[in-house]
């Protein structure tokens, strides 16, 4: 490599990329600077670990340094770039790792559906974590490993009325891009098919949605009774009682969402 091509690291850690033989490597994306600082300082002594702060320096670096394993942020933006991650480092090549400070089944979604190999909490044993990646090498030794990755889509063919932002209802904060509900700052566990009814609902405000357009958005081509929308909507509206008023069931007809919401930039 040049002089002229050598990849500087940001803050904390500013040195040139080093090559040492025999070791694998760890590429850390975070815009943390301390981001699994300890962890990490326990296992310099078995892996090269260098650390980026975008998704480009992630496809730079990882195509000039080719890493073993890449560790992402799930509790920073780089969350939403896992699947764009891993269309440049095939599965049989490279173990993708998400990692956050709280687990919940939408971020487990997001991640396994961007191609992620495991979506974990912070290690709080060295000897398991080496474990993890041990078995996780493993599996990248071989070639014929053929697991398809489902590229992240919207949850919904929503319009223009729900852009991937937060919004509130209430004192609920949704986050469509995360997957996520909460309720003065706590999560409120919810399935991922409530999620994506609530989303829809909040998409087509004042508008009456027919049970099979319903069933279109959010099961698609699953074989599905209606039964079974009115079932989950019906735990919806349990699960988050600021819902319940607002959303009208016409007899016969479908459902329809009324009510004024303020959209958080």
């Amino acid at each position: 490599m040049s002089e002229k091509n050598i990849f500087y690291l940001s803050p904390p850690l500013k040195m040139p990329i080093r090559r040492c033989m025999g070791r694998d490597r760890i590429l850390v994306a975070s815009v943390r600077p301390h981001f699994l600082s300890e962890t990490l300082t326990q296992l310099e002594t078995e892996f090269e670990i260098q650390r980026v702060v975008s998704e480009e320096a992630v496809t730079f670096l990882g195509k000039e340094w080719v890493p073993t394993f890449i560790f992402v942020d799930g509790d920073s933006p780089l969350i939403h770039s896992c699947a764009k991650i891993r269309l440049h480092f095939p599965l049989e090549k490279v173990g993708l790792i998400l990692i956050v400070r709280e687990l919940n089944a939408f971020i487990e979604e997001r991640g396994f559906r961007g191609g992620c190999d495991h979506v974990m909490t912070p290690p709080r044993s060295r000897e398991s974590f080496l474990a993890r990646l041990h078995v996780l090498k493993r599996r990248l030794k071989k070639p014929e490993n053929n697991v398809k990755i489902e590229k992240i889509e919207p949850l919904i063919g929503a319009g223009p009325s729900l852009p991937l932002a937060q919004f509130e209802l209430d004192d609920l904060k949704i986050y469509p891009q995360d997957f996520i509900v909460k309720r003065e700052g706590i999560i409120v566990p919810v399935s991922s098919i409530q999620f994506k009814l609530l989303c829809l609902l909040l998409s087509e405000p004042e508008k009456l949605l027919s049970r099979k357009y319903i069933k279109e958005k959010v099961w698609g081509d699953l074989d599905l009774s209606l039964r079974s929308i009115d079932a989950q909507i019906s735990k919806l509206r349990k699960i988050l009682p600021e819902l319940d008023p607002r959303l009208i069931n016409l007899y016969g007809k479908g459902y329809m969402f009324t009510y004024s919401w303020n959209q958080v930039a």
